[in-house]
């Protein structure tokens, strides 16, 4: 048997500051709060078994037990007006940016995925496919976002302003493919992560 917890929130927001999965336009700058991979790679070490270095295990672990969500850098990013579509990556960051896409009616190109580097320490030591941790672990509580290229400049001081970063990682396209670049080639994002409700 397992027990399920499930929580709800509401809230009131302000119409204009409402950022919405939808309104991702082609060429708009596709970014990340932050990196991914830890927590995967942290789920394999409790529920796989696998081990580590004490500090790296430490760093992985916490990520699972301590998440954090990116709420100041969300309202930042809010009120700067630069983002045109945005959630959170709980889910797992292929599924991010499929429900992104199906919002908006586009596609996307990562040119760069955001590892963190204890993730691709962890891949290496266990000859594990870093793209998988990357793109399909979860729970990383990050925010994906799109961004006017005009107003890049505003949104990154926005996320400084509040001591977050903006990492870039690729761009958005007309075609409705989702595809990472893995040196000179173009290889399918395929859905994977988190589906609610799917036993």
């Amino acid at each position: 048997e397992q027990i399920i917890i499930s929580g709800m929130a509401f809230g009131i927001g302000e119409k204009e500051k409402l950022m919405l999965r939808s309104g991702a336009k082609p060429r708009d700058i596709l970014a990340t709060t932050g990196a991914f991979g830890k927590t995967a790679a942290g789920f394999k070490i409790l529920l796989e078994g696998l081990d580590a270095p004490a500090d790296l295990r430490k760093s992985l672990v916490d990520t699972v037990f301590m998440p954090r969500a990116r709420v100041e850098e969300g309202v930042a990013l809010a009120e700067s007006g630069a983002v045109t579509a945005s959630m959170d990556s709980s889910d797992g960051l292929a599924l991010s940016l499929y429900d992104l896409s199906r919002s908006s009616g586009v596609g996307f190109r990562v040119d760069r995925l955001p590892a963190a580097p204890e993730a691709r320490k962890f891949a290496e030591l266990h000859n594990l496919e870093l793209s998988a941790l990357v793109l399909y672990g979860g729970e990383e509580y990050e925010l994906v976002f799109t961004v006017n290229p005009e107003r890049i400049e505003d949104a990154k001081q926005a996320l400084r302003r509040v001591g977050g970063e903006l990492i870039e990682i690729g761009e958005v396209t007309e075609e409705k493919e989702i595809v990472y670049k893995d040196e000179d080639q173009l290889k399918p994002i395929k859905a994977g992560g988190w589906e609610h409700f799917k036993f």
